[in-house]
């Protein structure tokens, strides 16, 4: 029984992926990180954020209601 489960591992370990060694880095997503010719670029990040948020008021037990209402 011990040679049965000795070979089984050894050939698990002769089939076991290897470690490519492959990575990312910063020249893969270069494309993507470039910058936007609309952008206005001296406008802060956090100013930039704040034109774009959107203030929502919701009543929390009136959207409760209309869920149980259309099951």
């Amino acid at each position: 029984m011990n040679s049965a489960r000795i070979s089984i591992t050894s050939r698990l370990l002769r089939s076991a992926p290897v470690y490519s060694g492959m990575s990312l880095t910063t020249d893969d997503f270069a494309e993507f990180i470039g910058g936007d010719p609309d952008d206005n670029e001296e406008v802060p990040f956090r100013d930039a954020l704040t034109e774009l948020a959107v203030d929502v008021e919701v009543d929390s037990v009136e959207a409760v209601r209309d869920v149980r209402e259309r099951i």
